[in-house]
Formats: structure tokens, sequence, C-alpha cells
């Protein structure tokens, strides 16, 4: 009687405890997954700091033209120059600093910039004889060099992915550095009947008295690569200055004698550009460009 009260009890308890055991394991909160962040959370707002290196080509545009020389029975627009537009590569280096925020940045970048550009001026003598004539060209190569300060505006037209083009536009000014001249000349005389040409050598001059400071704006379009915790931007820029370069009417003593002046030169450049900038901001391991 006792064995059947026994498995009696034990009938009714299995079931109960049972029933325990899973009202116990629903009430235990449920962990969610976390969700996954996003990999370019990290990126929405940064700072980001590098170097930044590359080619420029320079245009000189002369306002007005001066001479040295006041012609009396030719008119003077004879004695104009010739300017060759993007015709010498130049360089520059420097630092990039950017802060960037949800697709826009402002960047500021500072460096060291050299342009060059050529020009050609010819003065010519004239007898009364076809025989006496006596010509000489002047072949004069500028550097000039600067510490540019640009600052730009960009703005991502992808925001998300490795590669992000982006279009840019600022301001920049420029420190004046230095500047050289370097001017060669050829003479041809024509009184031997065939014409005889004659180097007249070549003269190097420092010239940074007939330059100064100047201001301008940028525009421009790129690209940035993202890999690592590395940033590669390639940038192709076109600048213009709005004022002159040049100390209009100055000229050194080695060429006021040949009639050599400075013109009135605005410049604009062509600037091609590779920067590798690294964020500051919590730079995380777990991130991977996308």
């Amino acid at each position: 009687m006792m064995q059947k009260d026994s498995l009696s009890i034990r009938r009714l308890l299995l079931p109960g405890l049972l029933l325990f055991v899973m009202a116990v394991a629903e009430a235990q909160p449920v962990k969610k997954p976390k969700p996954n962040k996003p990999k370019y959370g990290f990126l929405d707002t940064q700072f980001w700091l590098g170097v930044k290196f590359g080619t420029n080509f320079a245009n000189p545009m002369a306002q007005s033209q001066l001479s040295g020389f006041s012609p009396i029975d030719y008119p003077s627009d004879r004695l104009t120059k010739t300017y060759e537009s993007y015709a010498l590569p130049g360089g520059q280096a420097g630092i990039e600093m950017t802060f960037y925020h949800r697709g826009f940045s402002v960047g500021l970048h500072p460096m060291y910039q050299r342009s060059r550009y050529r020009y050609t001026n010819s003065l010519e003598w004239n007898g009364e004889q076809e025989s006496e004539r006596f010509a000489t060209i002047y072949e004069s190569e500028q550097r000039v060099d600067v510490i540019n300060v640009p600052i730009f505006v960009k703005y991502d037209l992808i925001q998300n992915g490795k590669l992000r083009p982006f279009v840019l536009g600022g301001g920049f000014y420029s420190f004046l550095v230095g500047a050289e001249r370097q001017v060669k000349i050829t003479q041809t005389d024509y009184s031997f009947g065939a014409p005889q040409t004659i180097d007249g050598g070549t003269l190097n001059l420092g010239v940074k008295d007939a330059f100064q400071n100047y201001y301008g704006w940028v525009a421009g379009g790129g690209a940035s690569f993202d890999y690592w915790n590395i940033r590669t931007v390639i940038e192709i820029t076109y600048n213009q200055s709005l004022n002159s370069v040049t100390r209009e009417g100055t000229s050194q003593n080695e060429l006021s004698s040949l009639g050599d002046q400075n013109d009135d030169v605005h410049l604009s450049h062509i600037v091609g550009s590779v920067s590798f900038v690294f964020p500051l901001r919590f730079i995380d391991k777990q991130f991977q460009a996308l």
C-alpha cells in the first residue's frame, strides 16, 4: 500500500517539477546579440594629419608689359615679351591638416612651393642697309619660391567605401621666400651676309626684391582611398592669384641696360598632389576600410 502511494506521489510531482523548470527558464532574460558597430562610425567626425607633395605648372599672365627702352622710329608693341603657359614643372611639399564631419572637410595645407615659368623678349637694331642689322634674344626662366598656405573646403560625393571622390574650393596666401632669374642671351649679327649666331652667355640673378606676397582662389577635385588606418588622397586643383606677384617696373642693374623690366604678372597654376594622412581621433584597431 505504501509503495502504491509513493508511486502516485511521484507521478504527481514529476509534471509539477517540469512545469517549474520551464517557468524559471522563461523568466531568465535573453541576451540579444549586439548590433555590429558600423565600420565607418569612427570616421563620421575625424581629424586627419599627414604629408603632401606634388608638382605644378605655372601660367604667367601679364596684365601690362614694360620695357626699359622707348622706341623712336618704330611702334612700342614690338618690344613685347612672349610668355609660355604651363611649360615648366615646379614642385611643392608640406603637411595636410584636415577636420572631417559627415561629408564635409576643412583643411589647412601649408607647403613650400616652387613655381617656374619662361618668357622671351628680343631687341633688334637696323641700319640703312639690309646687312646693318643686329638682333639679341633674351630667354628668361623665372623661379619663385613661396610658403603657400591654402585653406580648402571639401565635400565627399560618396561618403562610404574605399574610394571617395570629392570636390573642393577655397583660397590661399603665398609668402615670398625667394626668387631667381636665369637669362640666356643669344645674339645674331647680319653684317657678314649670312647670319652669325653668337652666344651672349647666361646670367643668374637673385631677384627677390622684384617680387611680393600674393593671394588668390583655388578649386578642384580628386579622390581618397582608405586602407588600414591610412588614407591616400589624390588631388588636382587650379589656382589663380588675384594680385600681381611682381613689383611692377623693378629691374636688376644687370638687366636694366638690356631693357628688361618686371611686368604686372598674375600667376595661375595647375597643381597635382598626393597626400598620405592618418586619423588622430581614437584610432580603432577593429577599423577596416570597406
